[in-house]
């Protein structure tokens, strides 16, 4: 298994012209076009190519990280934009009027799988249909689009979240599992996955 530690490696979350070791392909810097230059000359600072290994060497990815206002911590937002780059998660693959790029399984990471671990402060009834911030699955749903650049969307929600009041956690003696009080929440199921190969664990 392999650990990248977003906080303990002080990554670097905004992606920049420091990003690749060749100037930029035009007048002013362009993310996407730099981006692409950089992954096919092999001019990409050490940082991004580096986790770009571990994604390759992965069968099984794993993206742990507290709900923040809705959606990912902005250091792990930015491990996204900067390693997912255009050749080697997106932009792919034959691009002209029949087919645009290999994405949803057809990509760089087909055959992998992905799953989320995500804390959320409130309570269950709060991500619910009805709740205040909204149902849990539909918060979630811009991760697996983000994720799924070439992992098979279906195999994106496989999670064990849960959602708690701010109180401890009571045990019914000290080597028992702990027992759920009212306010309490275990939701999802756990993960099918019976053999998940070889760990690669973003936090």
């Amino acid at each position: 298994m392999q650990v990248s530690d977003l906080y303990a490696m002080r990554w670097k979350a905004g992606y920049d012209a420091d990003d690749s070791g060749a100037p930029p392909v035009g007048e002013f810097w362009r993310p996407t076009l730099d981006s692409k230059q950089a992954f096919a000359q092999g001019t990409q600072s050490a940082d991004i190519a580096a986790e770009q290994e571990k994604l390759l060497w992965a069968d099984t990815v794993i993206f742990q990280f507290p709900l923040w206002w809705f959606s990912m911590p902005a250091i792990m937002k930015g491990w996204i934009d900067r390693v997912y780059a255009w050749g080697f998660a997106y932009g792919v693959g034959e691009h002209s009027d029949r087919h645009w790029g290999d994405r949803y399984g057809e990509g760089t990471f087909v055959g992998k799988r992905a799953m989320l671990i995500v804390t959320a402060g409130g309570w269950a009834e709060h991500y619910s249909p009805r709740g205040i911030n909204g149902p849990i699955d539909d918060i979630l749903v811009p991760h697996s689009a983000r994720y799924a650049c070439s992992i098979p969307a279906s195999r994106c929600f496989r999670r064990w979240c849960f959602t708690a009041r701010t109180r401890p956690m009571p045990r019914s003696s000290p080597t028992s599992a702990p027992r759920w009080p009212s306010g309490w929440t275990r939701c999802g199921k756990p993960s099918p996955f019976h053999s998940a190969g070889r760990i690669m664990a973003i936090i």
